[in-house]
């Protein structure tokens, strides 16, 4: 059985209101060659300019805010512990630290300019009527914001600001002193503390804190409006919402930090947005709604066919309650971020990204995710039904069981969805320490190239699995998968270090290593191992080498493998061929140059008929 993608479509938050004026892998580019060519090694690949790329991510291949773990992989450069309420690190920073500096004087770092409106909740009245000046400044945001002109400055003091702001028919630069002194407080009977909507596209709000009885900052029908330095904490609604139910709208959240707001952090539907150099932190989910308590969630808009286009860029979405980050039907770009401990409070999921082709619409989600780190979420590290996935330079590890059941804990889930595979590259990677399996691929396409699959764990529910990669049809489809593996490492793993079941595969110049039996009862443990289950299963290994294998290096049940320039070394069974049911075993071993034993005494390779039983797919 594969594992069930869930649905997660939270309303629009703009869809309940009743509203005024409204009528109802690091060097992706390097060219490989032809796979004969030049010196290298199994588990490297052959570049163009005729060097060889080591399976993993170099030492310079990192992100900005990223360093090399030694061992192939990358660790985010943050702090070693949680940083307190109001306090945010990005990758790149060892230490916690404020929002943004407040700086002197009531207006702090503030650019006021001849067009500023100031705002201070303290004065006094002293001297005459409030007129927008420094020395009789208005008390409220909303006054300052009537009487600018577009374009003005609005300097804001420091205060606590009890306001529904609304910015329309003309866009405003809202400065604060500092987001840990300046609060603007929406309450409960508003739709947010600001709301951005027809005529406020270039409005900025920076050096604010946004709290209150309904969500943090909401618009629609505006266009290049920016957050930056903003602190949005302490709501009941969605922290940030951008989406097309006036119009299609398009924002940038930058260096702001998201934290404890319930439902989803970040919510696009039908619009654009770019969260950067930005923490969106423990987002809780609903009372009752188990599908709630995502970090940034993107949706396809079925009433306007709008996609949603989100880019994660140097954030860190830490500590969800469901899933970090979500993308149905719509498009995801993640650069050098991090997406970590999901489900921190028992949500019922976990995932770190999830993509899912949108329902009824068939739009497919579309993601590439370059030089990040995806690490110690539950269920599924990645995991993408009927979309398009290009991953790079990017580690994902550690992924847990769920705390339910204490099944699964993938590191990257490939599968079918509504009648549409899942198409993916992943190139220069590292999946390491995950659970149950390393890569799962049903009934989809895979290209994987000089990543490594490393130490993947056992179920932790029956201490069964822990595959490397898993290759299988759909149990009820029954529609094949099919993968090519080039210059890739797959060791350390249980089980089964490359299992294909009832699909085809190609596996060239890939090192598969110390596959381990199943860590309950000691049976299995084979290096590759392709089965006909349902169907006819095929496999081409070419110039690689399978080693150190518990049980057999490769093993054939039913099926079709070609043999070609490979070896295999100090298995405990080099080669090994079974019928399975009716179906024979398959071996063309006409290519030459394989090589099995263990040295000294290697030898031309030869098969046996050991009576070895198969594993059963997933």
């Amino acid at each position: 059985m594969t594992l069930a993608l869930a649905t997660l479509t939270p309303l629009s938050l703009l869809t309940l209101l009743t509203l005024p004026a409204l009528s109802g892998c690091h060097g992706s580019g390097d060219a490989t060659v032809d796979p004969g060519a030049g010196a290298c090694v199994p588990g490297e690949l052959p570049l163009a300019d005729g060097t060889c790329r080591p399976a993993g991510i170099p030492a310079d291949g990192c992100g900005d805010g990223f360093v090399s773990d030694g061992a192939m992989g990358c660790t985010a450069v943050l702090p070693p512990a949680a940083c307190a309420k109001g306090q945010m690190a990005t990758p790149g920073e060892s230490e916690c630290r404020d929002v943004a500096p407040c700086g002197d004087g009531a207006w702090g770092y503030i650019p006021v300019d001849a067009t500023t409106q100031f705002v201070d909740a303290a004065y006094a009245g002293a001297g005459g009527a409030s007129d927008g000046t420094q020395a009789k400044p208005w008390k409220t945001i909303g006054a300052a914001v009537a009487a600018a002109a577009s374009g003005g400055m609005i300097a804001i003091a420091a205060g606590s600001y009890a306001e529904d702001l609304t910015i329309q028919s003309k866009h405003v630069r809202l400065w604060g002193r500092c987001a840990k002194l300046v609060e603007i407080v929406g309450s409960a009977s508003g739709s947010a503390a600001v709301f951005v909507r027809e005529g406020g596209s270039g409005t900025e709000v920076h050096d604010v804190a946004l709290r209150g009885g309904s969500g943090g900052f909401l618009m629609s029908a505006a266009t290049d409006v920016l957050l930056d330095r903003v602190w949005i904490h302490d709501v009941q609604a969605r922290g940030v919402d951008v989406e097309d139910t006036l119009a299609a709208a398009s924002a940038t959240i930058s260096r702001s930090l998201i934290e404890a707001v319930p439902d989803v952090g970040v919510f696009v539907m039908g619009s654009t947005a770019t969260v950067d150099a930005t923490v969106v932190r423990r987002t809780r989910a609903l009372a009752g709604d188990d599908t709630s308590g995502v970090g940034i969630f993107a949706e396809y808009d079925l009433a306007k066919h709008a996609r949603s286009s989100v880019t994660v860029r140097g954030s860190d979405v830490d500590g969800s309650a469901n899933q970090g980050i979500y993308v149905g039907g719509s498009d995801l770009t993640v650069e050098a971020s991090v997406v970590r401990n999901s489900a921190p409070n028992g949500g019922s999921s976990g995932r770190g990204i999830a993509l899912q082709v949108d329902p009824t619409s068939l739009q497919r989600a579309n993601a590439t995710i370059r030089t990040s780190v995806i690490d110690n979420n539950r269920d599924a590290g990645v995991i993408v039904g009927g979309s398009d996935l290009t991953m790079e330079a990017t580690v994902v590890r550690n992924t847990q069981p769920l705390s339910t059941t204490k099944k699964a804990g993938r590191g990257v889930d490939l599968q079918e969805d509504t009648a549409q595979h899942t198409q993916a590259t992943i190139r220069g990677c590292l999946v390491e320490g995950n659970r149950d399996l390393g890569i799962f691929l049903a009934s989809s396409e895979l290209t994987l190239e000089s990543t490594i699959v490393r130490g993947t764990q056992p179920n932790a529910f029956d201490q069964t699995s822990g595959r490397g990669v898993d290759v299988q049809y759909d149990a009820t489809t029954l529609e094949p998968a099919a993968a090519t593996l080039r210059g890739c490492v797959v060791t350390g793993n249980y089980d089964v270090g490359v299992f294909v079941a009832s699909s085809s595969a190609t596996i060239d110049r890939t090192l598969v290593s110390e596959t381990a039996p199943i860590a309950r009862d000691g049976t299995f443990g084979d290096g590759v191992l392709v089965v006909g289950w349902q169907r006819d299963a095929a496999a081409t290994i070419t110039s690689s080498r399978v080693a150190t294998s518990a049980r057999a290096g490769i093993s054939n049940f039913g099926a079709s493998i070609t043999l070609t320039s490979t070896s295999l070394e100090c298995n405990a069974i080099d080669l090994d061929g079974e019928a399975f049911g009716a179906a024979p075993y398959a071996y063309d071993l006409g290519g030459g140059g394989d090589v099995c034993g263990c040295a000294p005494a290697s030898q031309h390779c030869q098969v046996l008929s050991t009576m070895l039983t198969a594993p059963a797919p997933i």
